[in-house]
């Protein structure tokens, strides 16, 4: 029903959502990358790491330096 109704499977847009509060919390926040894995769902900070790349093309790290001005 889910995917029928969304088009994605609940897992995929579950994993968007996170990726995206993920992204939120990194721009906006000073919280260390283990503390924004823990707040998105991921107790697993390797896993988190792994999926942010893959995602959004860089380590979360390396987004936090690219999305902060200056």
């Amino acid at each position: 029903m889910f995917k029928k109704e969304l088009q994605v499977t609940f897992t995929k847009y579950l994993t968007e959502k996170r990726i995206k509060r993920a992204c939120e919390l990194l721009r906006n926040t000073d919280c260390p990358i283990g503390e924004v894995s823990e707040r998105t769902g991921y107790r697993d900070l390797f896993y988190f790491a792994k999926l942010f790349k893959k995602k959004m093309g860089c380590t979360p790290s390396e987004y936090r330096y690219d999305a902060r001005p200056g």
